[in-house]
């Protein structure tokens, strides 16, 4: 009665300890996915994906005037642009100005930060560390013999 409480027990704290703590698989899919967002906005892929929001919201709204075929075309010809492809615009724009000035400072600190200073000549010594003679000596002073030969 006793061993079997205890095994009830035991198994009861296994099964909260494996549903108490995420498992591993999620949190690398949580990683792996939060970098992938990480470098889509790092390229500039929320750009893309409001200008692609953009583009489906003009198809569908010019599809009700006119046939499917002119919504497309309407929409990629550029002469009318809905407000959001004009915000999108406009977001890219102060986007590249920021990243001009973010290239022209790096510049400026890599002018000024650049500057070497003339260095001596060096001079090496050969070092003979373990010298050869007539008689090959081993480090600690021995005569050397060749390895011995299979037979």
């Amino acid at each position: 009665m006793i061993l079997r409480d205890r095994f009830a027990l035991g198994n009861s704290l296994a099964c909260a300890k494996s549903t108490h703590y995420p498992r591993p698989v999620l949190r690398t899919r949580f990683a792996r996915a939060l970098a992938l967002l990480a470098a889509l906005h790092l390229i500039g892929g929320h750009w893309v994906v409001i200008q692609s929001v953009a583009w489906v919201t003009m198809i569908v709204d010019q599809s009700q005037d006119a046939t499917l075929v002119e919504a497309i075309g309407k929409t990629f010809d550029g002469r009318n642009p809905c407000p959001l492809c004009k915000a999108v615009a406009t977001g890219q724009d102060q986007e590249r100005e920021r990243q001009d000035d973010i290239v022209e400072t790096g510049s400026k600190l890599i002018a000024v930060l650049s500057v070497e200073a003339p260095a001596a000549p060096r001079s090496f010594s050969e070092v003979n560390y373990f010298p050869r003679s007539a008689s090959e000596r081993s480090v600690d002073g021995t005569l050397l013999s060749p390895p011995p030969r299979a037979v």
